[in-house]
């Protein structure tokens, strides 16, 4: 991808509302609030006149980092200073922004001015574990050891990428949602300059795997990365001129499930004469989104030639033959689930394809020649074609011709073309 993906990702997309005011409930109920769930609260003194207050509101407030670490530990009142210009004299607020850390009705700390987000958190975390060693506070003091070792600052000057991910995979084995969530924010926003081969690894596989595992199964992660994705977008409208962040927004759709977000920006990039060198290394990302929203034409629009991509895929399947069998593993073209990752799609795209059957005829003989001995591909296709809509009777007389029922029924991939 270059400079042209971002702006047709612009001309494609809206900026999402920016953030908006906090707490409605009122300083008493907020407090009262953080007293009855144990966490601290924060009092922000602000004002629709103050430049630097306006500017912690669009960047500090809505980094997801800065938000997972309030709605971990705290409540947090937004006070208009104009609006209550008693609260200002009662608190002694002599400028603006203002931030007070209450711990009950005891003032943890203060402090009065523009910080960035990486300021701010590193004030609230050291302030909090001031608070937790001075209160006595024994649930705080239960957390575990992983958990003290959680914030952002600590995990990246002294952990690995993947010994931070292994934190927070054991975070999550512990049920301890909302560290794990922090942690994964924490790896997943990596700055883009931090990305080293290493760093990339660990994100889009393994990280990516545990957050589409938490984000499926607690309601509290699934809104701090949609928070993330937006916060995504914002810096590409603000102008981050940087292909990576698009990739992260994409990705981070497939995560939530949010598949029709991808698939109104990919409407727009295939009206482009150059739409595949603009979505580069997206199309199979994209592609395997469309699946998922039964996109049937953004599949085709990805993928012109799919027999051509089959083949690709082939070699790459192929590639772990050697490696897989010698450590006594399963052959890669015997099995369904494994095959389904890789084929899908070009499959999917030959069926579409709208030529009378042509491509699917040629995608047939490649894998009749390439799978001589193996017919798990058949499978795949049979479902590829159940999910798309465009199963017929010749498909369906592979299942007897060649045994497909016996050989796969233990398989999820023939378990879902039986339903």
């Amino acid at each position: 991808m270059n400079c042209r993906v971002i702006a047709v990702f612009l001309l494609a997309l809206v900026v999402p509302a920016a953030p908006g005011e906090f707490s409605k409930r009122g300083l008493q109920n907020d407090r009262a609030l953080a007293k009855a769930r144990d966490r601290l609260h924060i009092v922000y003194a602000t004002a629709a006149w103050c430049g630097p207050c306006q500017r912690m509101k669009q960047e500090t407030w809505v980094n997801p980092l800065v938000e997972a670490w309030i709605g971990e530990h705290a409540v947090m009142t937004a006070v208009d200073i104009d609006e209550y210009p008693k609260f200002r004299e009662q608190k002694e607020i002599r400028g603006i922004p203002a931030l007070i850390l209450m711990d009950g009705t005891t003032e943890v700390a203060r402090f009065s001015g523009y910080k960035t987000a990486a300021e701010t958190l590193s004030w609230l975390e050291r302030n909090r574990r001031r608070a937790e060693s001075g209160s006595g506070n024994a649930s705080q003091a239960a957390r575990t050891g992983a958990e003290r070792t959680a914030t952002p600052q600590r995990a990246r000057t002294n952990l690995s990428p993947m010994q931070r991910w292994e934190q927070a995979d054991a975070l999550m084995k512990a049920g301890r949602t909302e560290t794990a969530t922090r942690m994964l924010i924490d790896l997943w926003t990596t700055p883009l300059d931090e990305r080293d081969s290493a760093m990339e690894n660990v994100r889009v596989v393994f990280t990516r795997f545990s957050i589409e595992k938490l984000v499926g199964q607690h309601e509290l992660a699934h809104r701090a990365f949609s928070k993330v994705r937006d916060h995504t977008l914002r810096r590409l409208h603000a102008g981050e001129q940087d292909a990576r962040l698009v990739a992260d927004w994409v990705l981070l759709n497939g995560m939530l499930g949010d598949e029709r977000l991808t698939m109104g920006w990919a409407e727009t990039v295939l009206e482009q004469p150059q739409a595949l060198e603009i979505l580069g290394g997206l199309v199979v990302e994209v592609s395997q989104q469309a699946i998922a929203a039964e996109r049937w034409d953004i599949v085709v629009g990805c993928l012109p030639d799919p027999v051509a991509e089959l083949e690709r895929r082939l070699r790459i399947t192929a590639s772990t033959l050697h490696l897989q069998t010698r450590n006594g593993g399963a052959h890669p073209f015997d099995s369904p689930e494994g095959l389904a990752m890789q084929l899908t799609a070009p499959m999917v795209a030959a069926l579409h394809a709208g030529d009378g059957g042509a491509t699917e005829r040629r995608m047939v003989a490649v894998l009749e020649e390439v799978m001589a001995d193996h017919d798990a591909w058949r499978m795949v296709f049979l479902d590829a074609a159940r999910r798309s809509g465009t199963l017929r009777e010749d498909h369906t007389a592979w299942i007897e011709a060649h045994d497909l029922e016996a050989r796969f029924a233990g398989s999820t991939v023939f378990a879902s073309f039986a339903e």
